[in-house]
């Protein structure tokens, strides 16, 4: 009989990260064959990597393309820290709170001026620098992913001051975007 030992607290990460690496090469691997001439993979991936710039003929076919749409969503719901699904009801909040295990986003007023908003995103666990989302993946309801960069967190709390009028809470107030915390 095969005996599997639980795994320590200091294994986790490791294995989590080992984890991702494959669940990230299997769907780069479907991506591979589904995509169309031209699109390699690996580009997809640096791209993803990249923080969705740096290659306009890729987004050019990203938002042309359903297919490779599809799969580079997929790609970035296997990168993702954190994953909170499009909401299943309706919701009277202008933007909807969002949450999951270890994970709780919100957008408040500001007090000091109404054109602004605070996107505040709460960690239960104090991440290390290493494990600290660094990017805002928001993909809306046509599956067209949208990079945000987010500032550092203070005791597991990630603040950053957006505008009324930007298209992070245009997305955030609908309740059918997926959020991702890469």
């Amino acid at each position: 009989m095969l005996e599997i030992a639980p795994l320590s607290p200091a294994m986790r990460p490791r294995v989590q990260a080992a984890f991702v690496a494959h669940s990230a090469a299997s769907d780069l691997m479907w991506q591979a064959s589904t995509a169309p001439a031209g699109i390699a993979a690996s580009r997809l991936y640096r791209f993803a990597m990249a923080g969705g710039t740096g290659d306009d003929a890729l987004q050019q076919a990203l938002r042309a393309d359903l297919t490779l749409r599809r799969g580079y969503c997929r790609l970035q719901q296997s990168l993702a820290r954190y994953r909170m699904p499009a909401l299943r009801a309706a919701h009277s909040d202008a933007f909807p709170p969002r949450r999951m295990p270890g994970c709780r986003l919100r957008v408040e007023p500001s007090a000091a001026d109404e054109r602004q908003f605070y996107l505040i995103i709460e960690l239960d666990d104090q991440p290390t620098d290493r494990a600290r989302p660094e990017a805002l993946v928001l993909v809306d309801r046509d599956g067209h992913c949208h990079h945000f960069r987010l500032p550092g967190s203070r005791h597991g709390v990630i603040q950053q001051v957006v505008a009324a009028a930007s298209e992070l809470l245009h997305l955030l107030r609908d309740p059918q975007t997926e959020v991702l915390l890469r």
